[in-house]
């Protein structure tokens, strides 16, 4: 089926998917359909490192994760006012609360929550406590298609949109700015001539060489690896955090492998090769399934940094504050992760109070 910013409707009037398949595909044999199986079902919990399956863990059960959630968005509540929209006004020094500065799995066993730890670690993206407990509406395009919000967008920016694009160059000063960019399909050179930038990009090995600012002053489906021993422990990276069969005769898998800044695209693979053979080699695929073949990546990206941070030292120090104190110097603003969280909604909340600056400097 398309994927979330590609939907497909069919009025067929029998049925979601059933119905397409009966109406769309009608010269190709029945395929077999069933409701959707709890996760369960396909999950199996191994230890990566060693391949063995950890048939005595077992997951928290709701009413636990539920309670956990519940103190857990209770001390999130205390300190909103600080991290949205933005971090303009993060307090320095002695005045930051000291659950800001601990690292989560102090948090996590100084309030109890650690039933709580393989939700959160997997809900990450998501405005999670209040949504999981039921807290937080929301709402979808009244067309049901998400891509219908960046199809309004494109109508509005119509022309000035320059898609397949790379920055190259940028001439900054505080009058205004001149950005050099190359098409990627015909290697044309355009010339951007603006009184203002905006800039989203995180700072990171490979991203905005163009752009350099300047110091401010001053299962059987399912595969999962979990800790053999606590809900508390965290996976150290980098790491890699599942393999899901995809179905169909090629046999592919998707996988994620979470890493730092060391950790490079030949690296990530390698460790990816090495925990798929422990997983097999302390399975039973090492006799039945097994063949011995190396396994192969047949695609690969790097989804780019995503949870940017720094030391709870560089917070008292003022961090946020030299870090927002380039909003503007060479007629240049910043958004996204490096600035705010990386929840998206958040993040729009953010710009609502960026851009208004931006325009009116």
């Amino acid at each position: 089926m398309p994927g979330s910013f590609r939907t497909l409707f069919h009025n067929h009037g029998r049925g979601p998917v059933r119905g397409i398949f009966e109406t769309m595909l009608p010269e190709r044999p029945p395929l077999p359909v069933r409701n959707l199986p709890a996760l369960g079902e396909f999950l199996t919990h191994v230890d990566f490192t060693t391949g063995e399956e950890l048939t005595s863990y077992v997951s928290p059960g709701w009413t636990d994760v539920a309670a956990a959630l519940e103190v857990y968005l209770e001390q999130c509540e205390k300190y909103e006012h600080m991290l949205v929209s933005g971090l303009w006004d993060f307090p320095e020094g002695a005045d930051i609360p000291e659950d800001l500065l601990m690292n989560f799995g102090e948090f996590a066993t100084k309030y109890g929550i650690e039933a709580a730890l393989p939700t959160i670690f997997i809900s990450t993206g998501l405005g999670m406590a209040r949504a999981l407990l039921g807290l937080q509406g929301s709402f979808v395009p009244a067309s049901r298609r998400n891509k219908g919000v960046y199809d309004a967008i494109a109508a509005l920016l119509g022309d000035d949109v320059l898609y397949s694009t790379t920055a190259v160059s940028t001439e900054r000063s505080e009058d205004g700015v001149m950005v050099t960019v190359r098409n990627h399909e015909d290697g044309a050179l355009t010339a951007i001539h603006a009184a203002r930038l905006a800039h989203r990009r995180p700072p990171a090995r490979g991203h905005a060489r163009a752009l350099r600012p300047r110091r401010a002053g001053g299962g059987r489906i399912l595969a999962m690896g979990v800790h053999a021993r606590a809900r508390r422990a965290r996976p150290t990276c980098p790491f890699v955090d599942q393999f899901v069969l995809l179905g169909g005769p090629d046999g592919l898998a998707l996988s994620h492998i979470i890493g730092d800044e060391a950790l490079d695209g030949d690296s990530a693979k390698l460790l990816l090769r090495t925990q798929f053979d422990a997983l097999v080699a302390g399975s039973d695929a090492a006799s039945s399934a097994g063949t011995g073949e190396e396994l192969e990546v047949v695609a690969f990206a790097d989804h780019g940094p995503m949870h940017l941070r720094a030391s709870a030292e560089s917070y008292r120090r003022g961090f946020f504050r030299d870090l927002y104190a380039l909003q503007g110097r060479r007629s240049t603003w910043y958004t996204g992760s490096a600035f705010v969280s990386n929840f998206q909604t958040v993040l729009w909340e953010y710009n609502e109070v960026l851009l208004p600056q931006m325009l009116g400097s």
